[in-house]
């Protein structure tokens, strides 16, 4: 089982010169499917989900499927929340051990997008 970050995961992809494959998924079958062919591959996986697939089937049962699919699979594997707005949420889904999360605030003025 190799449970990572996306940070890590892609320097040492860059170091390496190779590419990681970032999939969005919806639903767990979804998820069974690209770590079952990543797996196939012996490639690095980014599983991304963005809100409302998140919240429709609950942080802390994402987690448990993807750590429960990651103990079996000899690659490292990264859950990635995608594109939240919402500071609250992002809080809630690394709290359930999302292992990387993306803030969006796009839609917030200047100097609180940075």
């Amino acid at each position: 089982m190799t449970i990572v970050n996306a940070k890590n995961m892609l320097l040492k992809a860059t170091k390496e010169k190779y590419s990681v494959g970032a999939f969005n998924i919806t639903n767990i079958i979804q998820m069974e499917a690209v770590v079952e062919a990543a797996v196939e591959k012996k490639a690095p996986l980014i599983i991304q989900v963005s809100v409302a697939p998140s919240k429709f089937l609950k942080p802390k049962v994402l987690v448990a499927v993807y750590r429960t699919l990651a103990e079996s699979a000899p690659i490292p594997i990264c859950l990635h929340l995608d594109h939240c707005t919402d500071v609250d949420f992002c809080r809630t889904c690394a709290d359930a051990g999302y292992t990387n999360i993306m803030i969006d605030a796009s839609k917030q003025i200047y100097e609180e997008n940075i």
